[in-house]
């Protein structure tokens, strides 16, 4: 492993550039309904099926030897996912999902883990997911340190005061994570375990799958909305990524 005094910076990227073609190869040898590849990452999806893959997600972690590093990959038609799978291949964890049938863990464990969830209650009680993302500067980073902070503050401080707070350094398995059940709540900016997806700025129940806000929380017999409003009141801001 190599050290931060030692880490060839160039031969990283070369490596991730080096396993993103080869992933991109892999796609279109066993699936001969592909017929291109794009790297464009604001691109508007058609009608025509389209795979969305993202070959190393948790680059940052990737370098650092962190496992938690995954491949993901989604049929989309018409702008609607149908079938996704999120693969860590250091811990060898396989999450799939198909639209109407279900979330498994490793093809054959139904998600959620627990399969009688308990209800929502409060953020004071909730485990919750957020990343920092590259950019630490202008309006975006100002939102999340605010917001951060907002959400581990007192509670007699104007704070949520949050059980805690994750960041894990891979979007796809937050939102993995929250399909299992396991973290409450992942901001970022699984409908077929009971969960549900709105957008990180408050008001907007209904995100596009191109967009780049998410807020996805976990399945519950009661308590989701209620959860979301109180989240949102603790955004201190607009997230922008137009600009």
């Amino acid at each position: 492993m190599a050290t931060p005094a030692t880490l060839d910076l160039q031969a990283v990227h070369d490596l991730l550039v080096d396993v993103a073609k080869q992933a991109g190869k892999t796609i279109l040898a066993a699936n001969p309904l592909v017929h291109g590849t794009t790297s464009k990452t604001n691109c508007k999806l058609g009608n025509a099926p389209v795979f969305v893959c993202d070959p190393i997600d948790g680059t940052v972690n990737f370098v650092h030897g962190f496992p938690w590093v995954c491949t993901s990959l989604a049929l989309v038609i018409s702008g609607d996912p149908v079938v996704g799978v999120i693969y860590n291949p250091f811990q060898k964890t396989l999450y799939s999902a198909i639209k109407g049938r279900g979330n498994f863990l490793d093809l054959t464990t139904p998600l959620p883990l627990r399969r009688n969830p308990e209800a929502l209650s409060t953020l004071q009680q909730a485990l919750v997911a957020c990343e920092w993302g590259a950019g630490r500067t202008g309006n975006n980073f100002d939102v999340k340190h605010r917001t951060f902070t907002s959400l581990a503050r007192a509670i007699e401080d104007g704070g949520a005061m949050v059980h805690s707070i994750r960041s894990t350094g891979s979007a796809a398995l937050n939102f993995a994570m929250v399909a299992c059940g396991v973290l409450d709540l992942y901001w970022e900016g699984a409908a077929e375990t009971g969960g549900i997806v709105v957008d990180t700025n408050r008001g907007n129940w209904h995100v596009g799958l191109d967009g780049r806000r998410y807020m996805a929380v976990r399945g519950a017999p009661s308590g989701q909305k209620k959860l979301v409003e109180e989240f949102w009141s603790h955004v201190a801001g607009q997230l922008d990524y137009h600009a």
